[in-house]
């Protein structure tokens, strides 16, 4: 019986030519693996964690409000996610060029945080990136 349906492949197909460029999953989970570091650093390094605290806390909601809204089938969401993590990378990795020149090496744990932080969304820039193209190359064909 839905064999018959005449939309039924059309679904199928544009299911799997989205789903193949799809990398929202990579990209919710680093923004919630950020978004854990974050808030559970604040606390061990508050000495270098930029004023006012409620800054980075909100970064952390924020994260975690994006990747709750992740969705195959959601541009917006995935443009979102592509600026975050271009934003993310400049922010964090300026501000570990900022802390060492305040701080030097007594500040390492805290650089290497801040580190992995811009690291993790390296990745997800490139992987946001990927899903964005492939739902514009999907859209124009």
């Amino acid at each position: 019986m839905i064999d018959e349906h005449p939309k039924i492949p059309n679904i199928v197909r544009a299911a799997s030519e989205v789903s193949s460029h799809y990398y929202g999953d990579i990209t919710r989970r680093i923004l919630i693996i950020a978004g854990m570091l974050i808030l559970l650093g604040i606390p061990v390094f508050i000495q270098y964690v930029p004023k006012p605290f409620i800054t980075s806390i909100f970064t952390a909601i924020v994260f975690a409000l994006v990747a709750g809204f992740t969705k195959p089938d959601s541009r917006t969401v995935a443009i979102i996610t592509l600026v975050i993590s271009m934003g993310a990378v400049t922010i964090f990795e300026w501000y570990l060029v900022e802390t060492y020149s305040k701080f030097g090496t007594a500040s390492t744990p805290f650089l290497l945080e801040t580190q992995a932080l811009a690291l993790l969304f390296f990745f997800s820039l490139y992987y946001s990136a990927k899903t964005v193209r492939g739902m514009f190359i999907h859209r124009s064909t």
